[in-house]
């Protein structure tokens, strides 16, 4: 999938093919701010005031997605998760620009910058992103938590897992022991529950005055669960459908 940096959200929300087979990024991006702002705001925008909280990073990141950075030297390509070195501060030199954001797999790109190109379908994977906060209004979240996970022929087993972290760092993280301990599993409530409490081990979370680093830590498990279990119900969804 290509998405052009000036993309606006309310486009990637209401695109159809978005939301079938990227769940995990619509899930996000329908929760930024209001309509109004997500008719102008852009996913690139998004992405380069790298704030910890920024919805729009962690479904990407869970995505393996890669940017695409523009400047005086040329272009240059990196990992989404390295782009972030902390606090409001992202990878790009002076004279830089974010141009596109690149999610695997592929197709031969016909458009750039103000377009969405998006791949069929990934077989058996399922994918969910929770803003989590103290009330559905526009408010930065407490947490921010995305996951990804393809499963083998057999609906259960664990082929691959991509779980990423908002406000759980000072910038969004992978909690790689728990998607480790995933792969190779079958997938049920309680190998779920147990990646979710290692990724709450793994993560960095700290007091704010929005809130306590315990409650956090301990809503990163309940999460990590409650989104893998999303992600199954949408796999075998997929299926149903596919044999209707």
């Amino acid at each position: 999938m290509y998405i052009g940096a000036f993309v606006t959200h309310r486009r990637i929300e209401t695109s159809k093919r978005v939301r079938v087979r990227y769940p995990i990024l619509h899930d996000a991006v329908k929760n930024i701010g209001s309509v109004q702002i997500r008719n102008v705001a852009t996913i690139g925008g998004n992405l380069v005031n790298a704030v910890p909280s920024a919805d729009g990073a962690v479904p990407l990141i869970a995505l393996d997605a890669r940017v695409n950075v523009h400047g005086p030297k040329g272009e240059r390509f990196m990992d989404l998760l390295r782009f972030f070195l902390g606090p409001g501060q992202c990878d790009l030199e002076p004279g830089e620009i974010l141009t596109e954001i690149v999610v695997p797999p592929l197709l031969p790109r016909t458009e750039i910058l103000t377009e969405i190109v998006v791949p069929p379908l990934l077989p058996r994977t399922g994918s969910a992103y929770v803003k989590f906060g103290r009330r559905e209004a526009m408010e930065l979240p407490l947490l921010g938590v995305g996951i990804v996970l393809s499963l083998e022929d057999d609906l259960t087993t664990c082929a691959r897992a991509r779980i990423a972290l908002g406000v759980a760092a000072p910038t969004p993280m992978r909690p790689f022991e728990a998607e480790n301990f995933l792969q190779g599993k079958p997938l049920n409530d309680q190998t779920l529950e147990e990646a979710g409490k290692i990724a709450a081990r793994e993560s960095r979370v700290r007091d704010s005055i929005r809130g306590v680093a315990w409650y956090r830590r301990e809503m990163v498990g309940v999460l990590v669960k409650r989104m893998g279990q999303k992600a199954l119900e949408r796999v075998h969804e997929t299926q149903s459908l596919a044999r209707a």
